[in-house]
This record gives C-alpha cells, sequence and structure tokens, in this order.
C-alpha cells in the first residue's frame, strides 16, 4: 500500500540529507519507489535502479505498472537484469536504450558446488530418498507459468520406465497447489515428495538425478536463479527457454532444451539423460563451467563498480 506507506520519505529524505551520498542504488517495487522519490527530492545526481522484473505486472498486476513507469522515469540510471529486461523496458516501457545497462545476479556458488556427503545422507533421510532412483528434481513456487504440471505429466510415463524413481517438488506453495495436486492423484504417494521449504537447498540439490525447470513461455522468468543454482551442483538439468536460459543455455550443450508445455519432451529429455551417459556428463561439465564463468559474485561486483564511475 503505497499511500500507507508514504511515511518512510521523510526518514529517508532526512538519511540522504545526513549521509549525503552521490549515487542512490535502489532495488525491488517499495525501495525502489520510495528510495528514488526521496533522491529526487534531495537532488542526489546519479539515481540507479536495478530492474528485477519481467512482464509479471503487465500479465498479472496492470495497475503497477504506472509505478513502474514513474520508477523508470525517476531513475537516471537502469539495470537490468537480463537482456529480456532490458528488450521489455525498450519495448513495452519506451524507456531510452542509453539509460540501460545489462549486469546480470551473481553468485557465491561454493554452497553448491562442494558437496557435503554427510548433509546430503541427512537430506535423504528427512525425505525418505534412500531407495529412490533416480531422484526428478523440481524447485518452484506452485504457479501455473512456472509450468510443473507439464513435469508431474511427464515424470507420470517416465514412472513406466523407473518405477523406483522419485520426484521430488520444494518451495511447493503457491494458488496453482490444487491444479497440481489433482494431477498427483494418479502417480503412487511414494513416488513423490512436496517440500514447503528446505534451509538446505544446496544439498537438496546434490540429492538430484535430473534437475527440471519448464516455465511456460520466454519472459516468465526476469532472470531465474535456478538455472544457475542448478548446474553450478552439477545436475543434468531439463529447462526450457526463459529468462537467463535465453543468453546462455544450449541444447545438448550445458543442458537439455525442451519446448513449453510439452510433457512428452520433458519425458523424452528424462529418458535421454538416463540413457546417454556421455551426453550426461559433458552436459554437466559444460553447464558447471558456464555458470562460473558467466555469474560468479566477483565479476558483477566488477560491472557494478563500472557502473558507478561512469
Amino acid at each position: 500500500n503505497k499511500i500507507k506507506d508514504i511515511w518512510v520519505i521523510p526518514k529517508l529524505i532526512r538519511l540522504i540529507l545526513k549521509v549525503k551520498p552521490s549515487i542512490v542504488h535502489v532495488h525491488l517495487i517499495d525501495g525502489s519507489f520510495f528510495g528514488l522519490i526521496a533522491a529526487y527530492i534531495c537532488r542526489v545526481k546519479t539515481r540507479i535502479h536495478t530492474r528485477h522484473h519481467s512482464t509479471h505486472h503487465w500479465v498479472y498486476a496492470p495497475h503497477a505498472v504506472k509505478f513502474d513507469r514513474l520508477i523508470n522515469s525517476m531513475a537516471t540510471k537502469i539495470i537490468a537484469v537480463s537482456n529480456l529486461v532490458r528488450e521489455i523496458l525498450i519495448e513495452k516501457e519506451n524507456v531510452s536504450a542509453q539509460k540501460i545497462s545489462v549486469v546480470h545476479h551473481g553468485f557465491d556458488l561454493r554452497a553448491f558446488q562442494n558437496r557435503d556427503s554427510n548433509k546430503i545422507g541427512l537430506i535423504k533421510e528427512k525425505y525418505n530418498l534412500n531407495d529412490a532412483s533416480p531422484i526428478i528434481g523440481n524447485i518452484s513456487r506452485f504457479i501455473e507459468e512456472k509450468g510443473t504440471v507439464y513435469v508431474v505429466r511427464a515424470f507420470k510415463i517416465f514412472l513406466i520406465d523407473f518405477p523406483n524413481a522419485v520426484l521430488v517438488m520444494a518451495n511447493a506453495r503457491g494458488v496453482y497447489k490444487d491444479a497440481i495436486l489433482k494431477e498427483l492423484e494418479t502417480i503412487p504417494k511414494e513416488s513423490y515428495r512436496i517440500i514447503d521449504f528446505e534451509t538446505d537447498i544446496a544439498s537438496l540439490y546434490h540429492c538430484f538425478d535430473i534437475f527440471t525447470h519448464v516455465p511456460i513461455d520466454y519472459h516468465t522468468e526476469a532472470f531465474g536463479q535456478i538455472y544457475v543454482e542448478a548446474l553450478a551442483s552439477k545436475v543434468p538439468s531439463i529447462f526450457t527457454d526463459s529468462g537467463i536460459a535465453t543468453e546462455f543455455i544450449e541444447d545438448k550443450k550445458n543442458a537439455l532444451l525442451v519446448p513449453y508445455r510439452n510433457d512428452e519432451a520433458i519425458y523424452q529429455a528424462m529418458n535421454l539423460i538416463m540413457s546417454d551417459k556421455d551426453l550426461k556428463e559433458n552436459i554437466i561439465r559444460k553447464g558447471f563451467d558456464d555458470v562460473v564463468n558467466l555469474f560468479s559474485i566477483e565479476n558483477i561486483i566488477k560491472q557494478l563498480e563500472k557502473e558507478y564511475h561512469v
């Protein structure tokens, strides 16, 4: 509620006047809206806004687009987290290309790179996965645009070929949960796990034999941290082309790419990973190398420093 929270602006103004920053850098819609108003009033010369979402407001909250446009106008520079976000800013919101830079998210990937067998054992014990093989992972909110229902349908067929397989769905909360539970009714309960939240997400990734993330269109993800985490964890992955995946994922090079909303293609990709050992090892190796080279926290810090000194 922007009107209710407007009291924060005087506090921000007092803080800015006290600190006297030469740059104010804001994130997310509330921080950006209130922070840029305060910075604008205080005449801070450089006002940077990092845009984290893609078309979410256009599709699901059209009333919020006016806040996006206001934020765009108050910022002197906009950092897009992917080329997709840059495209949306230019084509849908009429932002000048000269005002936009692309700086990807950066990550400390050590937790995903380092496998701890004790922690993995605890996760498998916690979720009764010791006898499961293979384990298919999916970490997505239960909302329609994440495409989880197509993973469930693919797994239903896959289970015929691999009766000891288990589908693990984590971060499993959202408005589409009833539809997914309905889809799961035809799968034996011992063949899937639903996890609302797991704190040791890195060890959960390390339990997976195959990972799936299949958003239903190219702009569902503005970035998609999950692409990076899965490949950093060296899990052979099945993806659709969305968010940051559009910039670096290559079919059968660093992952398997499948068409949107296509459970048959997901099933075929699962079988391909299980049957082609050389392909599996190659996409694991290339996927890991790519995310380490592209998304290390050190590289991103250097890019941000350049933006601050332009």
